[in-house]
Order: C-alpha cells, then structure tokens, then sequence
C-alpha cells in the first residue's frame, strides 16, 4: 500500500514499487496533476473498508472493473479484496529544535468543527505535541468557521486548548476569515488556513488594516496585491 485507507474506504496501492518511491514507502507526486503511473486505487465494491496504512499488502487476487478518475488516476471498484497482511509502520517522530533553531510546520484537520468530538481535538492535539515536537509554528490548514458566518475563534479556542492539555503551549493565532461560502471546503464550513504560533518562542508583527485613501486608490485601480487584514 502506498496510501492508508480513508473514512470511505479508499486506499492506494502500486504496481511498480521502487517508483517515486517515499522514505515512508509511499508514492510521491513530483507535480501537479501528473499521476505515477504504477498507483492504483481501490475501493471495495460492496462498501468494505479494509483499514489499512502505508507499506500494508494485499495478499491473494484483487480483482474488479477497473475505472479511470479525474481525481486519482486508475480505479479498480473491487468486487474482491486480498487479504490485508498488516505492517504496523509507526507515526513519524520528529526531532525536537534546539534553542537557536525555529520549528514550523503544516498539519492539516480536515474541516475541523466546533462539533467535532473531543476524541478527534485529542488527536490532533498529541499529532502537535508528540509527532510534530511542538512546532513554533503551525500552519494549520482546512479550519472551519464556528457553524455560522464566519468567524472560527470557537474552534481555535478549542483547538489550542486541546494542545495545552497535551502538554504543548498555549498558542496565539493569526487568520483572515473568508468570504462566505466563496473559499472552498464543506458548503457552509467556510474553511481556511490559521497560523498557530508559540509567542513565548516569537512574535506576530500585526499590520493592521490599511488606510481608508490607500483602500479606495486600491479599488480604483482594481489591484488588490499587498494588502492584508
């Protein structure tokens, strides 16, 4: 397997092993929409999931229509699934900064809402503190807004509390909300990438809005570059 399973029981082999191949044991995608032409997805046809990670194989015939996806190459929609030989890969640790280096990182939580379960900000919260080694800085991406429009202080205020209990600190963010329902993600969700950061390691250099004659010679000349909340 080059790909762990996902809630809809998707996952990602390969048929040439040594291609693109990651130090993990996964497959790399060198660029943009450009598929390794060796991977190959598999989703069992009657709803299964087979649970699997990275460098797990599927033992004895796969076998079932085989499709082609704009999203993911080649699919076999497998009316059967060998049987999963398990390789219990572990998480990726990484090394702690010392004092003179800065540690960033980027750690996606897929939609997170204010109703999500305490369990999944738990999750996330041990990825920070244990597998990343408390970054100094995270861009987390795919956060979204608390339900309404479109602020999303609720869910980082639960999100950075999660972390603290972990035993990582107490982070300050920086985020610019969306417009409603114009940047992506689940209908309603409005999602986007937060800064989270350590201000006892560094500091945020607010810029603040710009000036109101500055914003209308924006407007005028209809160029918005430069300009941030």
């Amino acid at each position: 397997m080059v790909g762990p399973s996902n809630g809809y029981g998707e996952q990602y082999v390969t048929t040439k092993p040594a291609q693109s191949r990651t130090y993990r044991g996964g497959t790399e995608l060198l660029c943009e929409n450009t598929e390794p032409s060796g991977r190959i997805e598999v989703v069992p046809a009657d709803g299964g999931n087979p649970g699997v990670s990275v460098v797990d194989v599927l033992q004895g015939a796969t076998a079932g229509p085989v499709d082609y996806s704009l999203f993911g190459g080649y699919t076999i929609a497998a009316t059967q699934v060998g049987a999963v030989q398990h390789k219990n890969l572990p998480p990726v640790v990484a090394t702690p900064q010392t004092s003179k280096q800065l540690a960033v990182a980027t750690y996606n939580v897929e939609n997170l809402a204010p109703g999500d379960p305490a369990s999944k900000y738990a999750q996330l919260a041990h990825g920070v503190v244990t597998n990343l080694a408390k970054p100094d800085i995270v861009a987390v991406e795919e956060v979204q807004d608390n339900n309404g429009v479109v602020a999303a202080d609720q869910t980082l205020t639960k999100l950075t509390a999660a972390i603290s209990a972990a035993g990582g600190p107490k982070h300050d963010w920086r985020e610019i909300d969306p417009v409603n329902d114009q940047d992506g993600g689940e209908p309603g969700g409005n999602i986007r990438v937060v800064f989270l950061f350590n201000p006892e390691r560094v500091s945020f250099v607010d810029r603040g809005a710009p000036s109101g004659a500055f914003q209308r010679l924006i407007r005028s000349r209809g160029d918005h570059r430069g300009v941030s909340a």
